[in-house]
């Protein structure tokens, strides 16, 4: 377990991270674990909140609450969505309700990650989203090598006719 840790915060990351979570002390807890691995952390208390920030700055990922007064993160998943962004954030849902089948399908295709309240520690959400940044790092090298790939193919081979 001590390898783990000792990884965990040996591979820093750079992005940033927007917090949503109607609770401060909940809010600051997931901020200091995830501000330990490197990441830039913003919070905000509702989804309301969320979407002014989205639209101020970039944002790598989201983590949010689903239950919060003044704009709940059902409504949050569905208006990042929605807007215009060039890269849209990848969306973490925290949730400590039990979801029923109509909930799961709503959140379906929207965001990466549901994740149980009960039992999350700061630890355990840096290593999600540690998890997270190397998926992605390795699809945008995937394709990163298959435009070049198709790129070299169209100039040597297409390009001539």
């Amino acid at each position: 377990e001590l390898i783990d840790v000792l990884k965990l915060y040996c591979d820093r990351q750079i992005g940033r991270v927007l917090v949503v979570d109607d609770d401060p002390a909940t809010a600051a807890l997931y901020a200091r674990g995830i501000i330990q691995i490197g990441y830039e952390v913003e919070t905000v208390s509702n989804g309301k909140e969320a979407i002014a920030a989205i639209t101020k700055s970039n944002f790598d990922f989201i983590v949010t609450d689903l239950k919060m007064p003044g704009g709940d993160g059902f409504q949050l998943v569905d208006e990042i969505g929605l807007l215009d962004l060039k890269r849209k954030p990848h969306i973490f849902v925290v949730t400590g309700m039990p979801l029923e089948s109509s909930d799961k399908a709503r959140l379906d295709g929207k965001v990466f990650k549901l994740i149980p309240k009960n039992g999350l520690s700061p630890r355990k959400l840096a290593l999600d989203l540690n998890s997270a940044a190397r998926h992605f790092a390795a699809a945008s090298v995937v394709f990163a090598g298959e435009a070049a790939f198709y790129s070299y193919l169209f100039n040597t081979h297409l390009g001539n006719a």
